[in-house]
């Protein structure tokens, strides 16, 4: 059987990503006042900040429409896949949509994603993450946050959706491996 257990130092406290769940979702919904959201959490990673994110839209009109990618093997980022049969364009065409990821860390998500929202004509699009890295992987990519619930070192981190080989997403903490 294998050993599936790591050291793993907490560095966001589960009431600290509540309150700055909280606080983003204030500015979301200022800055949409006027109109309805189609929320496209990208899974697996962003389904529980999105969730939390939504349940404190409570005034905003709101739609969701998955996208899903897969990008990490242990600790590298590989190959993007994508699925994107769960975008659906009825949802995202001369609509306002947020784009909510886990972590802005090379930007090949979020850029894949752009651009094929951008084919389906959305009326505007931004980008909501719960964690930046400190550095830069993008390369030739520029790709900037809307919404940043917090900024980090250049760690690997589990926690709050994020995974480490499909283990510790249900941490109620951001945490680096040890």
């Amino acid at each position: 059987m294998e050993n599936h257990s790591h050291d793993i130092q907490q560095i966001i406290a589960p009431e600290d990503l509540d309150a700055r769940v909280v606080e983003i979702a204030d500015q979301v919904r200022k800055d949409y006042s006027a109109g309805a959201i189609t929320l496209v959490p990208i899974l697996d990673g962003a389904f529980i900040f999105a969730a939390d994110l939504a349940r404190n839209f409570k005034d905003v009109p709101l739609e969701l429409c998955f996208y899903k990618t897969k990008s990490y093997v242990d600790e590298v980022s590989g190959e993007l896949t994508t699925y994107d049969p769960l975008l659906e364009p009825a949802k995202i065409t001369g609509r306002n949509v947020l784009i909510v990821d886990d972590i802005l860390d090379t930007g090949k998500t979020l850029s894949a994603l752009g651009d094929k929202l951008s084919q389906l004509k959305p009326k505007s699009v931004k980008i909501c993450v719960l964690l930046a890295k400190d550095h830069s992987r993008q390369g030739d990519l520029d790709i900037k946050a809307d919404y940043v619930g917090f900024q980090i070192p250049d760690v690997f981190v589990v926690g709050y959706g994020l995974d480490y080989n499909g283990m510790y997403r249900n941490l109620p903490f951001i945490g680096k491996m040890a």
